[in-house]
């Protein structure tokens, strides 16, 4: 299912960097409603597998999925503090969506900008590593 998934995915017609921000959204959205453990699990063997097709550093895109997975802040279920915060009673759903959202973005963006451009110069080339195994 994942070589599938890999394979329409790689025919986009994108950049890394844009490829880095359509990911982040995804996962970051995903997150919301289901656990960060189950969202890597499902979406990082494709992720990678993509990458590999696309020609992008693989290791690189496992990151973003794993960094993208905390970037969610609009619901109580999205994360443990999410959950201590709305336990409160102090902050409704609506409020905590409306902020949510506006931190969701600017996640997104800032990390994003700083996967695509910032944590390759950090990591290195990870080219040597062998494909993936279908």
């Amino acid at each position: 299912l994942a070589a599938w998934a890999a394979e329409l995915l790689s025919r986009a017609a994108i950049g890394e960097l844009a490829f880095v921000m359509l990911v982040s959204f995804v996962i970051c959205f995903v997150t919301e409603v289901v656990s960060n453990m189950a969202t890597l699990s499902i979406f990082g063997a494709i992720i990678a597998a993509t990458a590999q097709l696309k020609g992008f550093d693989p290791v690189q895109m496992l990151l973003v999925v794993c960094f993208s997975a905390s970037f969610a802040f609009m619901l109580p279920m999205a994360g443990g503090p999410n959950m201590i915060v709305y336990s409160t009673g102090k902050i409704s759903v609506p409020t905590m969506a409306r902020f949510g959202l506006a931190l969701n973005i600017v996640a997104i963006l800032l990390g994003s900008l700083y996967m695509g451009l910032v944590m390759p110069l950090a990591l290195g080339s990870y080219a040597d590593l062998p494909a993936p195994v279908s």
